[in-house]
């Protein structure tokens, strides 16, 4: 792994990363210095490490050095970390003065770069333990590795000074394999799996597909979704469009979440899977896996298998199963082939059905979806009670995402919610028939909740489960929260 470092490029922020680990109960560390720079109107991200790269080469050649002597024995296999550091302090306390102080003053780089380089993925650990990271991209070697920053990306994608040879480059693409219980190679050239970090991982191998050769794109997920009072806090939301919605994820309704790449329709249907009532079965059924409700009592993820050496299972297979085991509702991450035609079949017989596609207003929505290779009948887009639009714009060089628009089929799409040059139209006479009273309910419980800073998925949902169970009441304008036995 190469590191290229930048000469003429003025500080604009500087923070340390710690990565933290953990292998067979033990926990491990590696920490670094970030220095975002700017010049020639692009941004660069720069790893700093702990230690010179002369040094760091020298551990390397030690820690080659003990694995001859080790061999691979047991004691090896079952953590080769600890068995190297051992040996390294048995050669120095049998060595001379001057060889053990060397060897001591090793022992750090040593365990940091296997750390690094055994547990983590060489200097990506890095970028994946960076929380303002979101997506990692290399698109060949000896191209900059390059990411989306959270902060830093009013100019695009920013790059970085990590550097992939051909061979650390296949290297890596071997250990996302092995990693994802997957297996790539020139057979097998395309590589999508989720690391054991919850991060989804595309790839391809050498240039079978790709003229340039090896590459790879990470997208990273919170290890915590979002909740729905974090999306009104940033923004992405106001309380009463979140409210209309509550209110018909409880009515069971079929709704459609669409929008452009990277705009936030994945983060809406998980925030919205999180308000479905506790006592529900619910099933949800992707490629990769994204969607996670683990505080939901009856959850039930699936993911489609294929490419493997036994009988694969596609998005339709995962979807004709869920129509056999009595869910309540059927949350399926992405709608763009004939398994949308069974989704259906699930929202007419009773099913309530979450799920999101790539279209941009509602006639694309509806031309997509009666076209091949989809081809619902028309009489079943009847079936579709709401179309939530959520967009993907820059407003002084920041992205913004949020919900723009919110439309209910009632004899023709009608808008219910609407956000247009800073101002928002809220239609109640199209709720009046899912009980305006309950959303209001629900709005005014959910400005609580934020005022409250009830964000975190564990509060939040609890919070909702006492609001199901009536333990909360409204008292003279306030929310109070009855004694629980």
């Amino acid at each position: 792994m190469r590191v290229a470092l930048e000469d003429v490029f003025e500080r604009v922020d500087s923070y340390s990363v710690v990565a933290e680990l953990n292998y067979l109960g033990r926990d491990y560390e590696a920490s670094a210095q970030v220095e975002i720079l700017f010049g020639d109107g692009e941004y660069v991200y720069q790893i700093i490490q702990p230690f010179d790269e002369d040094v760091l080469v020298e551990a390397k050649s030690l820690i080659e050095y003990l694995k001859r002597r080790i061999g691979y024995s047991n004691d090896f296999l079952r953590n080769p970390i600890e068995t190297i550091l051992a040996k390294l302090d048995d050669l120095a306390s049998s060595g001379s003065e001057d060889e053990r102080i060397r060897l001591k003053s090793l022992r750090e780089v040593v365990k940091y770069y296997l750390v690094l380089n055994y547990l983590g993925y060489g200097l990506l650990t890095f970028l994946m333990a960076d929380d303002f990271v979101e997506d990692i991209s290399c698109i060949s070697p000896g191209s900059p590795v390059r990411i989306w920053h959270k902060r830093f990306n009013d100019r695009g994608w920013v790059r970085t000074n990590i550097v992939l040879s051909e061979a650390d480059l296949e290297r890596l693409l071997h250990k996302f394999a092995f990693r994802t219980g997957k297996n790539i190679s020139l057979i097998n050239p395309v590589l999508e799996g989720i690391l054991p970090e919850g991060y989804r991982v595309t790839a391809l191998y050498r240039r079978e597909l790709s003229p340039m050769g090896s590459n790879f794109t990470i997208r990273k997920f919170r290890s915590k979704p979002y909740t729905l009072i974090e999306l009104i806090q940033r923004g992405f939301i106001l309380p009463w469009a979140a409210a209309v919605l509550w209110r018909l994820v409880e009515l069971k309704k079929f709704i459609f979440i669409i929008g452009p790449s990277g705009s936030g329709k994945t983060t809406l249907l998980n925030a919205l899977a999180n308000l479905i009532h506790p006592n529900y079965k619910v099933i949800s059924i992707e490629d990769i896996q994204e969607l996670h409700l683990p505080y939901h009592p009856s959850w039930k993820p699936l993911i489609t298998r294929e490419g493997s050496y036994a009988k694969d299972y596609t998005i339709f297979d995962l979807v004709r199963i869920a129509l056999r085991e009595r869910a309540d509702y059927i949350l399926l991450g992405e709608s763009r082939g004939e398994e949308a035609r069974l989704i259906f079949q699930g929202a007419a017989t009773g099913h309530g059905c979450l799920t999101t596609f790539h279209a941009s207003n509602i006639d694309e929505l509806m031309a997509r979806l009666s076209a091949k290779p989809i081809s619902v009948d028309r009489e079943m887009l009847k079936l579709i009670d709401t179309v939530v639009v959520v967009n993907y714009h820059r407003v002084g060089g920041r992205p913004i995402r949020r919900v723009v628009k919110i439309l209910r089929q009632l004899g023709g799409w009608r808008p219910i919610y609407e956000s247009r040059n800073g101002e928002t139209i809220n239609d109640n006479h199209a709720i009046s028939d899912i009980d305006l009273s309950r959303v209001l309910r629900h709005e005014s419980f959910l400005s609580y909740l934020v005022r409250l800073g009830a964000s975190s998925p564990p509060e939040f949902i609890d919070r909702v489960r006492l609001y199901y169970d009536g333990h909360y009441e409204y008292r003279e304008g306030y929310w109070v929260l009855r004694s629980v036995s």
